[in-house]
């Protein structure tokens, strides 16, 4: 795992002090990120997101910024793995949660089949709060 990754997820790790968690968090990377390195950022949040509390402040921050990385919008680009933990982490999150149509968001600016039938499917069966 890079170290911009690790220390990426470090950050999300809520705190009690929401102010100085997302200012820790360094986004900036993301957009020279490598398709392993988005994966690495992915499972890991899923992980995160499973063991303990995510910030979802920073957690939102660090999902914009994926969105706009290049690395993000190729078609052809996502695995079928990496949209089953899409689906995972956006089941893990609270559903009135602010970030989970993020996670929507980017798996429909991907526009592969895989994407959106995860995306269709999230949208039937659990669309985000209102």
């Amino acid at each position: 795992m890079s170290t911009n990754v690790s220390d990426t997820l470090h950050a999300l790790v809520a705190h009690d002090d929401t102010v100085s968690t997302c200012a820790s968090v360094e986004t900036n990377w993301i957009a020279a990120a490598t398709a392993d390195e988005i994966a690495q950022l992915l499972r890991g949040i899923l992980q995160l997101a499973t063991e303990s509390d995510v910030n979802e402040q920073s957690l939102t921050l660090v999902l914009r910024a994926l969105g706009q990385s290049p690395a993000w919008k190729p078609r052809d680009s996502i695995s079928s793995t990496d949209a089953d933990t899409i689906r995972q982490l956006y089941s893990r999150l609270e559903s009135d949660g602010s970030c989970r149509h993020l996670l929507l968001t980017l798996l429909a600016q991907r526009g592969n089949s895989e994407s959106l039938a995860v995306f269709s499917d999230l949208m039937a069966t659990d669309p985000p709060a209102a």
